[in-house]
């Protein structure tokens, strides 16, 4: 009879990047299957035999031999969270009245949940009233991955006036 190892496998466990571009990711295996003792070690990445340090998103890969020479080689994929965005939405830009407010919502995009929101002026809301003017805001996630600050600008129609004018 052919004795035939049983199929390797890394069960292993992903510690995903805090933010989207970071490189404070890893990867721990338990190796199992084949026929032991078992040999490996990785082809790209650095740290133990059983586990990987410091990763970006990317594509690792890991040589595995058995006592049979049974070989193969097990490609992990570390992903990352989507780069965290926001834009300014449902306001109305110019107002439609000189000294009015529009009511203006964080749409926030990526990231990490939950996020905290912070206006220029100190107001922390998702949604909130604003008069005509020049607002910045910045969007940070529950890993301190953050934004750049966006601006927006809300201008209002000039001054209503009536002039007599006799002719």
């Amino acid at each position: 009879t052919v004795e035939q190892s049983d199929q390797f496998s890394a069960n292993a466990i992903f510690y995903l990047p805090s933010c989207n571009g970071l490189s404070d990711g890893s990867i721990k295996i338990n190796l199992t299957g084949g026929v032991g003792p078992l040999s490996y070690y990785w082809l790209n990445g650095t740290g133990t035999a059983d586990s990987l340090y410091s990763l970006a998103a990317g594509i690792y890969s890991l040589a595995v031999f058995d006592s049979l020479f049974c070989s193969d080689t097990i490609s992990l994929t570390l992903n990352e969270p989507e780069q965290i965005a926001f834009t300014f939405a449902n306001y109305d830009n110019p107002l439609l009245c000189r000294g009015e407010e529009t009511t203006i919502d964080i749409a926030i995009s990526g990231g990490t949940g939950p996020f905290n929101v912070l206006w220029n002026d100190g107001n922390t809301d998702l949604q909130r009233a604003i008069s005509a003017g020049i607002y910045s805001c910045q969007v940070s996630d529950v890993n301190g991955c953050s934004t750049p600050d966006n601006q927006i600008i809300i201008s209002e129609p000039d001054h209503f006036s009536i002039q007599n004018e006799a002719f």
